[in-house]
């Protein structure tokens, strides 16, 4: 073997660039999901604003005050959920879903598959 040879097999081979976007076959899976999640949510929001709605308004009634509150509290957090979820659906459309708005990065497809709505790496 001459020394021009063994140079040759040294060289390293050029990286492969990187993956700076899920499939368009990923993309359309999850879209798929999240608009599963977000009629969900919407049905979960409006049973809660219908009971919100049907709780009396008797401050006299015992625990009325507080099961109106733990449905308050329930009803701001699938707000915040539907919300976490049109903003992903959005993401989608514009082609930036699964990366990470901190790093620029691609979230793992196995984090977005846990985690949906997920906007950062861990």
């Amino acid at each position: 073997m001459t020394v021009a040879s063994v140079s040759r097999k040294k060289e390293a081979q050029p990286a492969p660039a990187p993956v700076t976007k899920h499939s368009d076959a990923f993309l359309k899976k999850m879209e798929g999901i999240l608009q599963g999640l977000e009629k969900r949510t919407e049905s979960i929001v409006k049973g809660y604003e219908q009971s919100l709605a049907e709780t009396s308004n008797d401050p006299n009634e015992e625990g009325v005050q507080a099961l109106k509150e733990g449905i308050e509290t329930l009803l701001a957090h699938e707000r915040r959920n539907l919300n976490d979820i049109r903003n992903a659906i959005v993401r989608i459309k514009n082609k930036t879903y699964g990366i990470c708005q901190k790093s620029g990065k691609l979230i793992p497809a196995k984090r977005m598959k846990a985690a949906p709505t997920a906007t950062t790496n861990i």
